[in-house]
């Protein structure tokens, strides 16, 4: 550190920069000073001069420090640069450019249009679909309705009565072919029923009693005589009733055999084709919450919603998952509601409360037994129970019809019973068509047509079994069946009476033709 001579500075002596003198420095003096080796104050005035002299150089000192520091720093490197996120500055270095902003928003907009466009897509195949199957149903009841015009013309043209027998009797006017036939054949079966009661004691007169169900027994209808009376049980042996009780768990066995339960024909659940995981889980979240909307909705008292029901089996479909309910009843109740609807919808397509998809309806009500856990033997006879109550309704009407067409015919008046009628068939016959699930020789076929005998005669229900086997001549067996009919001996001769009818309106037409 180089030091400056100052003239308030006249000598350099011992201080705090050093602890002696090293050397004597003379200095030019102002004329009124001398030297301070003069005076006794002279020493006071140097340590003074000393202090403010380190006091100077501690100053330059920490001005050069500062001086040199500043002049070793480099200057700031700005360069042009383009700002990208600092998060993929390095790993996605080449997919972000200048305009990666716009990009971006237009990459979106490409993904929203592109959902948007296929949402349309399958809109406009959803409507078509639609109207393809509205155009089918107008068109089948376009055709029902012609075959009922042209059966009601054919009637009218032939003017025969409800018989249709080969053959005509006519007393006072009136047709007794039917009466004469029919009721012979009934007092033929009377006489066998009544020689058959006589040999097997049938005429014996009964003490008083009743009727009664021992549960202990199975619920086997018994006898029980009235108090006081002489007849009294047998008495039966230990061995003899031990040999009963062989006969009766044999009996039980082989019937237990017998009605094992089959699988009918027209049971079709479909393949299920399980998702990918992520789908899978995400699909059956959704069923869950569905069934739970269902369930929670008949809680507060609202019937099951069918288009909930509908999605639930669109939704299990779609990623091969099922359901399980909180309860039997609930499940059975949901289920039991599908096929209502399911029923309705093929008895009467015009009037369907719901879509039930574009497969038939034994398709939709097996596959949704199989996602709502209902036993298939259940579901079976759920669905065939329907459907016979449904096809007995519609018979009960058309029978009616027929009563009624007959009242009017005798009164002269104007008859729309036969319309009636037939339109009821109409009905029955669609829900035959894409519900088959009533098979000829079913114990639901055999209850109907037992209720039935009970309420209309054979002439009724012969000349509905002549409307239903000429508007659906393929389950001619089962219409036979329903009516309390041997197929056997109705169904060829109704055959036989509709090619007949066909070759005289043939050969009608033929003259007509030729007088033209």
């Amino acid at each position: 550190i180089m030091l400056v001579a100052h003239p308030a500075l006249p000598t350099l002596g011992r201080g705090k920069l050093g602890a002696r003198r090293t050397h004597t420095a003379s200095y030019a003096l102002p004329p009124n000073q001398t030297s301070h080796n003069d005076t006794p104050s002279t020493s006071a005035q140097a340590d003074a001069s000393s202090l403010n002299l380190q006091r100077l150089a501690t100053a330059a000192g920490a001005t050069i420090i500062i001086n040199t520091f500043v002049a070793g720093v480099r200057p700031a490197n700005a360069e042009e640069r383009s700002w990208k996120p600092r998060r993929h500055y390095r790993r996605l270095d080449e997919r972000f450019s200048d305009k990666w902003a716009e990009e971006l928003v237009q990459e979106q907009e490409q993904d929203i249009d592109k959902k948007q466009g296929e949402k349309r897509r399958q809109e406009q195949v959803r409507r078509q679909q639609e109207e393809a199957e509205s155009q089918r149903r107008r068109e089948e009841e376009a055709a029902r309705r012609q075959r009922a015009e042209k059966l009601l013309a054919k009637q009218a043209a032939e003017g025969k009565n409800a018989s249709d027998l080969p053959f005509s009797i006519k007393i006072g006017g009136q047709e007794m072919a039917p009466v004469i036939v029919w009721g012979g054949l009934g007092l033929v079966v009377l006489g066998a029923l009544g020689k058959a009661l006589s040999a097997a004691g049938g005429s014996k007169k009964k003490s008083e009693g009743k009727w009664v169900y021992d549960r202990s027994l199975g619920g086997k209808k018994v006898w029980v005589p009235a108090e006081g009376s002489d007849e009294s049980r047998p008495a039966i042996s230990d061995k003899d009733l031990s040999k009963l009780s062989s006969i009766a768990a044999a009996a039980a066995s082989a019937k237990e055999t017998d009605t094992k339960f089959e699988t009918p024909s027209w049971w079709s659940p479909g393949p299920r084709v399980p998702a990918e995981t992520t789908t899978r889980a995400s699909l059956q979240a959704s069923a869950d919450r569905l069934l739970s909307r269902l369930e929670a909705a008949k809680l507060r008292g609202d019937d099951y919603s069918l288009e909930d029901v509908v999605k639930l089996r669109e939704i299990c479909l779609e990623g091969g998952v099922t359901v399980k309910p909180r309860t039997v009843g609930s499940r059975d109740a949901i289920f039991r509601a599908a096929v209502d609807a399911a029923v309705a919808a093929a008895a009467d397509p015009a009037e369907a409360a719901v879509d039930l998809g574009d497969g038939p309806p034994t398709r939709f009500l097996s596959a949704l037994a199989v996602d709502l856990g209902v036993p298939e033997d259940k579901a079976v006879g759920v669905v065939a129970a329907q459907a016979a109550t449904v096809a007995r309704a519609r018979l009960v009407d058309a029978l009616a019809g027929v009563k009624e067409d007959a009242r009017e015919a005798a009164d002269g008046v104007a008859r729309q019973g036969e319309t009636f009628a037939v339109m009821s068939l109409i009905r029955l016959t669609s829900l035959l068509e894409k519900l088959p699930v009533l098979l000829p020789g079913s114990k639901e076929v055999a209850l109907i047509a037992e209720s039935l005998q009970t309420s209309f005669g054979v002439d009724e229900r012969r000349k509905v079994f002549y409307l239903l086997g000429q508007l659906y001549p393929e389950g001619a067996a089962l219409a036979a069946e329903l009516l309390g009919f041997d197929p056997a001996l109705v169904v060829p001769q109704l055959l036989s009476d509709m090619e007949e009818y066909r070759r005289q309106a043939e050969q009608a037409a033929a003259q007509t033709n030729r007088k033209q």
